[in-house]
């Protein structure tokens, strides 16, 4: 897999914005490129997987959560004081499937997250669901 990046330079209402979008796909092998974009970042989007790693490989909850909590170890390492943090699960999608097992398994990752976002006083509201999938909440998400 490779690092994906996307630059905007304009908000529908006209403010000028300059927003770079990096997905990682969460892979160890990008760890060092990332950390040197924290520094400046003034608004940081922490976007997780409530199921899966970054090979698509089954994740159960707890490891699910303990990620989360190493990259906001890293974002309190590197990113300053000033930077505001929200929070997406990726999976709104995988809510209607069959599988009851694979439901709750979402219901706990997110619940896990939401412990360690109130932990660090963070609201609630800083988390959403949305999907990578089809886009479901996408707008809501980046738009307000």
């Amino acid at each position: 897999a490779s690092c994906n990046t996307r630059k905007e330079g304009a908000a529908p209402n006209s403010n000028n914005v300059k927003l770079q979008i990096w997905d990682t796909a969460g892979q160890e092998r990008f760890r060092t490129i990332t950390t040197s974009y924290y520094h400046g970042a003034q608004l940081i989007l922490l976007c997780y997987d409530p199921l899966n790693d970054a090979k698509g490989e089954v994740k159960e909850s707890a490891d699910v959560v303990t990620d989360v909590q190493k990259w906001f170890s890293e974002i309190d390492h590197y990113a300053t004081d000033k930077a505001e943090v929200f929070v997406a699960s990726t999976k709104s999608d995988a809510r209607n499937t069959a599988d009851p097992k694979e439901v709750a398994r979402i219901a706990r990752s997110e619940a896990g997250v939401l412990r360690v976002m109130e932990e660090r006083g963070l609201p609630a509201w800083r988390h959403t669901v949305v999907s990578a999938k089809t886009g479901e909440s996408m707008n809501r998400l980046l738009c307000g």
